[in-house]
């Protein structure tokens, strides 16, 4: 199954960003374009914005249906031992938190890249709202990790310990 998505994919986006529509850099404005006609336009609104605005609300979804099962599931442990089952655990918390900070910052990104070039034309503007705004969501979203999960922030900043082995051999005579 995963292998006939990756062949479909493969082939949509050959059609249709090698032979109908060709993707091409702007120096001027430094920002990377369709070729400027009405089909390859609906293709950039259909193939990039839609499909991936889609796609985070799905994982969203799913990040928030897992919460819920998590507490769910976690409830009925703790009532099980007698503890206060109604509330979320930090880790709960946290992961949804994460979530909600990672898919916002993903279509934050998405609405500069495919609003900001539409009302203004400073070529800054237009570089930082789309070409590195596409390049520093990667870097917000390792960000969002570190900050969200207090177990990656103590392998990062933890004392590293140096281990010092060594070997000695000795010679042994036989006589």
């Amino acid at each position: 199954m995963i292998l006939l998505l990756w062949i479909l994919n493969t082939i949509i986006a050959i059609i249709f960003y090698q032979i109908l529509c060709h993707v091409f850099y702007l120096e001027d404005i430094h920002f990377i374009q369709f070729t400027n006609t009405e089909f390859c336009a609906k293709v950039a609104w259909y193939e990039d914005f839609v499909k991936n605005a889609l796609i985070i609300g799905i994982i969203a979804c799913f990040d928030i249906s897992t919460v819920l099962r998590v507490h769910h599931i976690t409830k009925k442990v703790r009532t099980r031992s007698g503890q206060d089952a109604s509330k979320f655990t930090a880790r709960d918390i946290r992961f949804l938190k994460q979530a909600v900070f990672q898919g916002s910052i993903f279509l934050l990104e998405l609405l500069t890249y495919f609003f900001i070039p539409q009302y203004f034309a400073n070529k800054w503007i237009i570089f930082f709202g789309t070409s590195f705004a596409w390049v520093a969501i990667h870097a917000a979203d390792g960000i969002v990790v570190i900050v969200c999960n207090p177990e990656v922030r103590k392998f990062f900043w933890r004392k590293k310990v140096v281990q010092v082995h060594s070997v000695t051999e000795t010679a042994m005579t036989i006589s």
